[in-house]
């Protein structure tokens, strides 16, 4: 077993690395307008899992945080309203992605029409 460990987990250098290659991503972390909140979403999670698998903790308000700041600028009406909300630490991931999904396509609608008035 300690064999296998060490071939597929990597020695503790390797992890190091690893932990900090994960956190760098983490805090350049960014969404595309062309991506849509879906894939941003799932790359987060990934991101998350990821870092608490190498045991780095982040509290629920980071996390969704960086959610919300990595939004493209057609979401900066919606993030404003939630960064300011003060139960942004009880609410997971998950629930604070539901809660943006319902504006999506009010989201997509506005930011068409003002590309196509340019």
């Amino acid at each position: 077993m300690e064999a296998i460990e060490k071939r597929f987990g990597g020695n503790t250098e390797t992890k190091k690395v690893q932990k900090t290659l994960l956190k760098q991503q983490f805090e350049k972390f960014f969404g595309s307008s062309s991506e849509g909140l879906d894939k941003i979403h799932v790359r987060l999670q990934k991101l998350v899992s990821q870092l608490e698998i190498h045991g780095v903790s982040l509290s629920q308000e980071d996390v969704n945080l960086k959610f919300l700041r990595s939004l493209p600028s057609e979401w900066k009406t919606y993030t404003l309203i939630w960064r300011n909300k003060t139960d942004l630490e009880d609410k997971s991931l998950d629930d604070l992605f539901n809660s943006l999904k319902i504006y999506e396509s009010e989201v997509k609608h506005s930011f068409s029409q003002g590309t196509d008035s340019q």
